[in-house]
């Protein structure tokens, strides 16, 4: 008799300076929150980066005007931008480094014996942009695209059967995080989901 494989969720959370829906534009990131946790409802572990300005425009990130105007468009949000850029400026770790960090992050809080599971509000826009950063420090991604979950996806159809849930208003990685792990722990479990 086989024993099941246990899961690990890593939910991934990203702050960014740019919106764009083209997968061949960089959009600079500013914070990576990842909520590691069980499919019980308990996280384990969160981590927080904050990634360097510079060295990513060199690399030929960018930032858009409209996402700068749609931070400046409640108080609350426009606090965040040159918080952000101001963090992101400090940073003294390179990239490289940084990733690497990113990298070890996953396969140190990957449960023992567990598959791992990585969620995204967009795995489209989130992932993504982390796998540009991978790919430009060539630094090893630590998951592949078949263990990427769509956190919009499962929220729409938990939607469709009467599950509500309030969006992460936060606007930082980690906490927006841990939110959406919560929210899609209550998902599966309203769907009948176990994942």
């Amino acid at each position: 008799m086989s024993q099941q494989l246990k899961t690990t969720i890593a939910v991934v959370d990203i702050e960014t300076g740019a919106t764009v829906d083209d997968p061949t534009i960089k959009p600079l990131v500013f914070q990576v929150g990842i909520a590691f946790g069980d499919t019980k409802g308990q996280i384990h572990k969160e981590v927080e980066f904050t990634l360097p300005f510079a060295e990513q425009v060199e690399l030929g990130y960018i930032m858009q005007q409209d996402t700068v105007d749609w931070y400046n468009e409640t108080e609350e949000r426009a606090e965040l931008l040159p918080e952000y850029v101001q963090a992101s400026l400090a940073v003294e770790e390179d990239l490289y480094t940084i990733m690497h960090k990113i990298r070890d992050a996953f396969l140190v809080n990957k449960l023992s014996n567990s598959q791992l599971l990585v969620c995204a509000n967009s795995p489209r826009f989130d992932l993504l942009i982390l796998r540009h950063l991978f790919n430009d420090t060539e630094v090893s991604q630590p998951w592949d695209f078949r263990q990427e979950f769509d956190y919009r996806t499962a929220r729409t159809l938990a939607k469709a059967k009467g599950l509500e849930l309030e969006e992460s208003k936060s606007h930082r990685a980690i906490e927006d995080a841990s939110e959406q792990y919560y929210a899609m722990i209550k998902m599966c479990n309203h769907l009948g989901v176990e994942l």
